[in-house]
């Protein structure tokens, strides 16, 4: 997989999962 892909990927989770709104407590 190319980082590019990886980061949009990250980006995409962190908007639909924000910090301390995802399913799981990182």
């Amino acid at each position: 997989m190319s980082n590019t892909f990886a980061a949009r990927l990250n980006r995409l989770f962190d908007t639909v999962y924000p910090p301390g709104r995802g399913p799981h407590t990182s």
